[in-house]
């Protein structure tokens, strides 16, 4: 069983703080864009998989909830493309004010 779609936008928004937390931001903007774009848009459909130092692992779910999480993701295992660390994102974000 999925998330519905509201309930989708409860853990993008708890994703959005726990990512400005882990890179030490307070910042409503950075906040509103991690919250609003979808991750999995980005991924494409499923099957998912999980970059780590040693491969790829197949994320056996495929409910967009599991991947707001700070990690890794694949975007094309066999050229290495990643969608990169959204901490590490967040932190290299300046915010125009």
């Amino acid at each position: 069983m999925s998330f519905s779609k509201d309930e989708l936008a409860v853990i993008r928004r708890a994703y959005a703080k726990q990512i400005l937390a882990a890179a030490g931001i307070a910042d409503e903007d950075l906040e509103h864009a991690f919250t609003a774009e979808r991750r999995e848009h980005y991924l494409g459909p499923p099957p998912w998989f999980l970059a780590r130092y040693d491969g790829y692992y197949e994320i056996p779910s495929s409910d967009p909830a599991v991947l707001y999480q700070d990690c890794v993701l694949s975007i094309h295992q066999e050229r290495n493309v990643n969608n990169g660390s959204p901490a590490l994102h967040a932190g290299r974000c300046i915010p125009c004010k």
